[in-house]
C-alpha cells in the first residue's frame, strides 16, 4: 500500500481474501503506520452496489455537506476538484465485493466511474474485498 500510496501515476492494487483473514486489520495497522493520515481516504464500499450509492459514499467521507446533492457528472467533478484539493495521496475502498454484488450494468458503471476517478484525480486506489 505504501508503494501505491507514493506512486506519482494513478492505478489500482486490489487485495482479495476470505472473510476475517485481515484485510480491513491490514489497512488499519498501514494506517497507524502514517504521519499524514488525512490524505489518505478510507470508504466502506455501500450495500446498494449502484453508482449513486458509492458517488455519495465518498462524497459523505470527504465530508461534503449535502452529498445527495447534483447530478452524477456534478457529483464526479466535485469529488476530484476535493481530492485534489485536499492533497488525497490514496483512497482505500474496503467491502468492494458489495460493488459487484448488483447487476451486470450497475458493475460496469461502478467500474468505469472508478476508471474514471482515478485518472482524473490521479491518485491510486486500493481495493479490499472477499472473493
Amino acid at each position: 500500500m505504501r508503494n501505491c500510496q507514493n506512486s506519482k501515476n494513478a492505478g489500482g492494487l486490489l487485495i482479495t481474501g476470505e472473510t476475517g483473514t485481515g484485510k480491513t486489520l491490514l489497512v488499519k495497522h498501514f494506517l497507524e503506520t502514517q504521519e499524514s493520515k488525512e490524505k489518505i481516504l478510507v470508504v466502506n464500499a455501500p450495500f446498494g452496489p449502484t453508482l449513486r450509492a458509492l458517488h455519495e459514499e465518498l462524497l459523505v467521507q470527504i465530508g461534503v455537506p449535502f452529498p445527495t446533492k447534483g447530478t452524477a457528472g456534478t457529483k464526479l467533478r466535485r469529488l476530484i476538484e476535493l481530492i485534489k484539493s485536499a492533497n488525497i495521496e490514496l483512497v482505500v475502498i474496503d467491502d468492494f465485493q458489495r460493488v459487484c454484488g448488483g447487476s451486470r450494468q450497475n458493475t460496469i458503471e461502478v467500474f468505469e466511474f472508478l476508471v474514471h476517478l482515478m485518472e482524473k484525480s490521479n491518485v491510486p486506489f486500493v481495493f479490499l474485498g472477499s472473493s
